[in-house]
């Protein structure tokens, strides 16, 4: 065997060295990997916490027990005047303003007379009642002045208001009608509950949820 051939023989066998050596170092990582995961399966699955370490944290324990699960949902709104607590009055026929009966700030009762109008067809009067308690908050018209069909006098009544508040898709579900709310302002609270849910005015991605109070 000539030199060229020997050195041949000589690589080829250090190669199949190498190569044992990784096979031997393959295995043992393998059986490494093994052995941590029998290792991971057998650690308890629990943390055991000092009284100490608990009381730093404020952890309480309780034995478990049936009850109640109570979930709040929190939104944001505005608080608007209820549309039924005003009233805009007009004449029932057109005519001449006789008498205006009240003036803007007055406190009127429902029923109350609030104007005299004489019909422009039989010359008759006729009286326009409140058809609500509440005050003047406006006044269009004036005595000796024409009807026609405007406005004459605005009645309100604030006593009530109303919530919107706006609810998103992901909230619609958990969130029902005559369901509790509470309401808060500043320093200002007020226990109310779900009158109607109403879908989005402009295409919003959101819903307007109205509570009563």
């Amino acid at each position: 065997m000539n030199t060229s051939q020997f050195t041949l023989l000589t690589s080829a066998r250090d190669l199949l060295g190498v190569l044992a050596m990784l096979l031997t170092l393959l295995f043992a990582t393998v059986a490494l990997a093994d052995d941590d995961d029998e290792e991971a399966e057998e650690r308890p699955e629990y943390v055991v916490l000092s009284q100490e370490r608990m009381l730093e944290h404020d952890i309480v324990t309780a034995s478990a027990a049936s009850g109640s699960l109570s979930l709040t949902t929190r939104t944001f709104g505005r608080i608007v005047h209820d549309p039924a607590s005003l009233s805009h009055i007009r004449a029932r026929f057109d005519g001449v303003v006789k008498r205006i009966m009240v003036n803007i700030g007055d406190k009127v009762e429902k029923g109350d007379t609030l104007a005299i109008i004489e019909s422009n067809e039989s010359l008759n009067q006729y009286s326009i009642t409140s058809p609500m308690s509440g005050k003047i908050i406006a006044r269009h018209a004036n005595d000796g002045e024409l009807t026609n069909g405007q406005v004459l006098l605005s009645v309100a009544n604030y006593s009530r208001a109303i919530a919107q508040l706006a609810i998103f898709p992901k909230q619609r579900t958990h969130i029902a009608a005559d369901m509790e709310v509470t309401l808060r302002l500043e320093e200002l609270q007020q226990q109310s509950s779900i009158s109607h849910i109403t879908s989005s005015p402009d295409d919003k991605p959101y819903s307007d949820r109205v509570c009563e109070r």
